[in-house]
């Protein structure tokens, strides 16, 4: 986490600003990508490619190591990928077929409602 953020703000509404953020940027490709007409595997790929990049500069930069050490972990987080995968080409996909608030809002209502459920 970023340490001047979190003691600032907190932990946890540290995460709902970064999420918040990520809601107003991520749309900006989509929109960027929906003008210019991009392929769809083109859009979700470089969408992965940043997501990875960054990825791995956060844990370049706090020093964590990239191995896991329990199969059951890496099993979980290959589930998850695959099922963020197929999610992300969907809304790739979608983008080109259905008005961009509509696509938006089907994306990013289910984070919302689990920070929701979260909270309370």
């Amino acid at each position: 986490m970023i340490p001047w953020l979190a003691e600032k703000y907190g932990s946890e509404r540290m995460s709902y600003l970064l999420f918040g953020m990520s809601q107003v940027l991520i749309p900006l490709a989509f929109i960027y990508a929906n003008d210019n007409k991009f392929n769809i595997v083109e859009t979700s790929m470089v969408r992965g490619i940043g997501a990875i990049l960054l990825n791995y500069g956060i844990a370049r930069y706090y020093d964590m190591t990239l191995d896991y050490k329990y199969d059951v972990n890496f099993i979980n987080l290959i589930k998850r990928n695959v099922i963020m995968v197929i999610h992300g080409l969907a809304m790739a996909a979608a983008q080109f077929y259905l008005p961009l608030p509509i696509v938006h809002t089907i994306s990013f209502f289910a984070p919302i409602f689990i920070f929701v459920i979260d909270y309370f």
